[in-house]
């Protein structure tokens, strides 16, 4: 019996759209605000980068989610928690980006400085980092 190696390729591919099936609503918030936002910034990738800090955000929750209904037992090697952070990182420095980039071109709302935003990501940020797992709603 031959077995084709395992690829992570797929593995990803799957974690992503089981993440967009699963919060489906936000996925499609996600969509709407890169529309919304990129499209004031023509020929730029501002709308599919948002819509790529959208699914890390997805997949965030899931691990989130999973922490919380299925915590690692005492002695488990269990990278979830590892690997939340480290997507939680790609994420507040995505979401800087976007807002310093959208900053530059005086297209961020007055309502929302940059200053606020570099709090709620420094507050996200801190959340991923809680051991309890503690999720931050928006």
């Amino acid at each position: 019996m031959n077995s084709a190696p395992l690829t992570v390729g797929p593995l990803i591919v799957a974690a992503f759209a089981a993440s967009r099936t699963k919060y489906h609503d936000i996925y499609k918030r996600w969509i709407a605000a890169s529309w919304r936002t990129g499209s004031k910034i023509p020929g730029s990738m501002a709308m599919a980068s948002i819509q790529r800090i959208g699914e890390v955000d997805l997949i965030c929750r899931s691990l989130e989610d999973e922490l919380l209904q299925q915590p690692p037992t005492p002695g488990e090697m269990d990278f979830r928690d590892n690997y939340l952070m480290m997507f939680g990182d790609v994420w507040i420095g995505s979401a800087y980006a976007i807002s310093f980039a959208l900053k530059s071109r005086g297209l961020l709302r007055k309502a929302v400085s940059s200053t606020n935003w570099l709090k709620t990501c420094v507050l996200c940020e801190s959340s991923l980092k809680n051991t309890k797992y503690r999720r931050i709603e928006s």
